[in-house]
């Protein structure tokens, strides 16, 4: 009996032994069950917000580009559309007079320019060559043959009719007593102020920026290419062969892989390009793409503490790039040289003006302010005193006008400022104290230079809801304020009657 009890105590124990070995045995299995379920789900969180990031990093480098695209688009139909108002005030008469053509082609400041009837006769041509007036200059440029059949275009990079440099041609058709003329006026875009944009509309380091033409002739570029027709494919042959098919992607660079963007320029045949290396791109995650996850997911492997690390690493990585991006909207809405607001601002805030004015039946005033002989100051001074010039003018102009007053940079050497309830009468006293503030003093730069700058402004008021030419009126004051010797106010006239046309876009 006794030898039964004790078999039955080592039964009892054995399989209380087994029952604790597999209890022991299912913990472990739920622990690890549990701890794969917890390193699976944390994967697929780290992984996702990865993946988010990544899209977020591209998604701001395109917003970068387009907003490039929008401000070249801009300038473009500003150019244009301001020859064909002119050419239509200026160069419509019966003959088109030397001096009247020769002064509207330095008040653009174009190197060459040329007018050409319906046929595509030359009628005029800067520099002056007599010996090629009369001919089929239209045959020769693509132009301004499009000029002619759709009433705009602008060319690639061609060379000129009257001294062969490398150029790009600006035309517009416009009606005189004569019939159809075309108007076409050119430079070397790479001298102009888009020069020093292309160098600072990505703000991003390791970007460039290349504009092209249909041909991938560099029209302007980031980069200081040596030659004024030089290819984009002999300057970066992979990125021009990346290009040719796909408007983004990545490529392999000397350097290393680089993202890029390609965006067709509105109204042209250019292409706007831009890339970045993708350690610049990706900076915000650390300047490596797909080693983030496996990173994060090994040290949570690790140590479960490191996983609160990792999940605050990432949550300040967004953090960062939700500042970043806030940043970067405002950024695209500030000048980087005057550091006022810029045009796209600008043309949002005059929307909302005008909207406002009209809906409690309010005055409003706009005044545009352009900086009196600027070009005269770059080729005289030099680009680096003619941002001190402006930081310092933008500086002045805006403390002088009211707290409710909108400032900011229209483009180039031109300011606009929006003064919502304001008749014409204070607008134009406003104006003044502008234009006083503006040369108020010799402007200093740091480099030791001294000048005294003028500034000119042309007003306009509207108090009419159908007044759709506050802009247009400003600027006919202004170029009247230019005419009558700079350095002072003109108001336009106030419409004469409640304008009847079908209502136009003002920022058109």
């Amino acid at each position: 009996m006794q030898d039964e009890l004790a078999e039955a105590d080592d039964e009892g124990a054995f399989m209380l032994q087994a029952a604790s070995a597999k209890q022991r045995r299912m913990l472990r299995l739920g622990w690890s069950v549990l701890l794969c379920a917890l390193l699976g789900f944390v994967a697929r969180v780290v992984n996702q917000a990865e993946q988010e990031s990544l899209r977020e990093l591209h998604d701001r480098f395109h917003i970068r580009s387009e907003i490039a695209e929008r401000f070249l688009r801009a300038y473009v139909h500003d150019l244009l559309q301001r020859e064909r108002r002119i050419a239509e005030r200026e160069l419509s008469g019966a003959a088109v007079s030397s001096a009247s053509f020769d002064t509207v082609v330095r008040a653009f400041g174009f190197e060459a320019a040329v007018v050409v009837d319906a046929a595509g006769k030359l009628l005029r041509v800067f520099p002056s060559r007599d010996e090629l007036i009369g001919s089929d200059t239209a045959q020769r440029y693509a132009h301004l043959r499009a000029a002619l059949e759709r009433g705009e275009a602008v060319s690639s990079v061609v060379a000129s009719a009257a001294a062969a440099a490398p150029i790009v041609g600006f035309a517009v058709r416009y009606e005189s007593s004569s019939g159809v003329r075309v108007f076409s006026g050119a430079y070397d875009v790479s001298l102009t102020p888009l020069k020093a944009y292309m160098f600072n509309l990505l703000a991003i380091r390791g970007a460039q920026a290349d504009l092209v033409d249909s041909g991938g002739a560099l029209i302007a570029s980031s980069r200081r290419p040596k030659g004024w027709q030089r290819a984009l494919a002999s300057v970066d042959p992979k990125l021009a062969a990346a290009t040719r098919s796909d408007g983004h992607g990545e490529y392999r660079s000397i350097d290393g892989p680089r993202h890029f963007v390609v965006r067709g320029v509105g109204g042209t045949t250019w292409r706007l390009i831009t890339s970045v290396d993708d350690s610049a791109l990706y900076a915000p995650l650390g300047g490596r793409r797909g080693q983030a996850y496996w990173s994060l997911f090994a040290a949570f492997c690790t140590a479960m503490l490191m996983a609160a690390l990792l999940l605050v690493r990432l949550i300040e990585s967004r953090s960062d790039l939700r500042t970043a991006n806030g940043d970067l909207t405002r950024l695209a809405r500030m000048d980087r040289l005057t550091d006022v607001p810029n045009r796209l601002c600008l043309e949002e805030q005059l929307t909302r003006s005008l909207s406002a004015a009209r809906r409690y039946a309010q005055p409003l005033s706009i005044f545009i302010i352009d900086v009196d002989h600027f070009k005269l100051v770059n080729d005289s001074y030099g680009h680096s005193f003619g941002d001190e010039v402006l930081r310092t003018l933008a500086s002045r102009m805006a403390a002088a006008l009211r707290t409710e007053d909108i400032f900011g940079r229209w483009g180039g050497e031109e300011f606009l400022a929006i003064l919502p309830n304001l008749g014409r009468e204070e607008a134009s006293n406003v104006a003044d104290r502008v234009r006083a503030a503006a040369s108020c003093a010799p402007i200093v730069t740091t480099s030791g230079h001294t000048l005294s700058v003028t500034v000119s402004i042309g007003c306009s008021t509207t108090s009419d809801p159908l007044d759709h030419f506050l802009l247009s009126r400003a600027d006919a004051a202004l170029y009247r304020a230019k005419e009558q010797g700079r350095d002072r106010v003109v108001s336009s006239a106030p419409p004469p009657h409640p304008s009847l046309e079908k209502p136009r876009a003002e920022l058109a």
